[in-house]
């Protein structure tokens, strides 16, 4: 990454951080950002140089849970890829080596870090909705309220 995309890393993190109510900043190690989100999302944030897009990126993984054996909940789940739609603009996938269900997005850099925020907790609200349809729960999950409230108390 370029050293202008990795201060707009650092304050992007610095962002997310105060967002989320904490008293430290995160800590990156190797250019990853990992936490925990409701103590049951795993968050992994990494700046990457996408080669593809031509661009630096922060690539956003929050793993929700272990696959469904059930193909209805997976089909559902896989359904909310489509246009983005209830995935937060990311996209569920399952990781091949552990089999754990994955919401993965690629954000460009250079990026305001308030839009960052915001788009992220996007995220969050999809990985909520899929964590509960995982576990079991019925009923509609408001995707929106995360966008102002990331991690609950």
């Amino acid at each position: 990454m370029t050293n202008e995309n990795e201060k707009n890393f650092d304050e992007i993190s610095k962002a997310l951080a105060t967002a989320a109510g904490l008293e430290e900043d995160f800590v990156k190690e190797d250019g990853k950002i990992l936490f925990a989100i409701d103590d049951n999302l795993g968050v992994s944030l990494m700046g990457v140089d996408d080669e593809i897009a031509g661009c630096d990126v922060i690539v956003a993984s929050i793993v929700v849970g272990a696959a469904p054996e059930d193909a209805e909940v997976l089909r559902d789940l896989l359904e909310q890829n489509y246009l983005g739609a209830g995935s937060g603009d990311g996209t569920f996938s399952i990781e091949h080596e552990t089999g754990a269900v994955v919401l993965y997005r690629a954000f460009p850099l250079p990026m305001d870090p308030t839009e960052f925020v915001n788009a992220f907790a996007r995220l969050v609200g999809a990985a909520r909705a899929a964590k509960a349809r995982l576990d079991g729960q019925e009923g509609d999950f408001d995707v929106m309220e995360a966008q102002t409230l990331i991690f609950r108390p």
